[in-house]
């Protein structure tokens, strides 16, 4: 994701340069998954709490919290997200 100064509308703009539409809070997978709303409560999150540290520290948090979601996620059963 280009951790470094990411934020939701970072994403949109890398996004919708890609061809895609932005993320987008009430968008859901065909089998209803929310995965766009997770992603950008997750940027909001990664703002508020790296808008004062390195960008080491932002990047060491956004990985940590990452493998924190991919772990929760495969032990309830959403390997898909």
């Amino acid at each position: 994701m280009g951790a470094l100064y990411l934020s939701v509308q970072v994403m949109n703009d890398r996004l919708e340069t890609l061809g895609y539409t932005p993320l987008a809070i009430d968008h859901e997978t065909r089998w209803g998954e929310r995965l766009d709303c997770l992603v950008i409560r997750l940027l909001e999150r990664y703002e508020t709490i790296c808008a004062d540290q390195t960008p080491d520290e932002g990047l060491s948090w956004l990985r940590q919290t990452c493998r924190g979601i991919d772990e929760a996620l495969m032990n309830t059963g959403h390997t898909e997200l």
